[in-house]
C-alpha cells in the first residue's frame, strides 16, 4: 500500500501526521511511504530522518495526495488541499465535519473518501 504524509498548512501548526519511527514500520512491512520534503522540520524530523526510515521525499502535496493510497496529518485538510483527493483514496486526520467544515464534508463525500479521525 502507499502511504502520504503532506507537510502541515495551517498557522503554527507544527506537528506531522507520521514520524520516521512510524514510517520505518510501515517501510519494513513492505509498503511505500511518500513524505513532502519539510513535512517534519517543525517537529525535529528531518528530511533525511525519513529518508533513512524508508520514506520517498517527493517535493509537493500534489504528489503525496497524488502517489498515497493513505494520507496521514494532523490538522483537518483545508479547502485548497481538497483538489488533491483521489476517488477512494482514505485519509487519516482531524475532522470536524458538521460545522467547522462543510466544504470538507462535500469534498470527501464528491470523492468518496474514506476518513477517519
Amino acid at each position: 500500500m502507499e502511504y502520504g504524509v503532506p507537510r502541515e498548512i495551517r498557522d503554527l501548526e507544527m506537528r506531522v501526521g507520521l514520524t520516521p519511527a512510524g514510517v520505518l514500520a510501515l517501510t519494513k512491512a513492505g509498503h511505500s511511504v511518500y513524505v513532502e520534503h519539510s513535512a517534519g522540520d517543525g517537529a525535529g524530523f528531518s528530511a533525511e530522518d525519513y529518508r533513512q526510515s524508508g520514506a520517498q521525499i517527493v517535493f509537493s502535496a500534489a504528489e503525496v495526495y497524488g502517489r498515497s493510497d493513505v494520507v496521514a496529518k494532523l490538522s483537518r485538510p483545508t479547502e485548497t488541499e481538497h483538489v488533491y483527493f483521489r476517488p477512494g483514496q482514505m485519509i487519516f486526520s482531524f475532522l470536524h465535519l458538521a460545522v467547522a467544515s462543510p466544504d470538507l464534508l462535500f469534498a470527501l463525500k464528491e470523492r468518496n473518501i474514506t476518513a477517519v479521525g
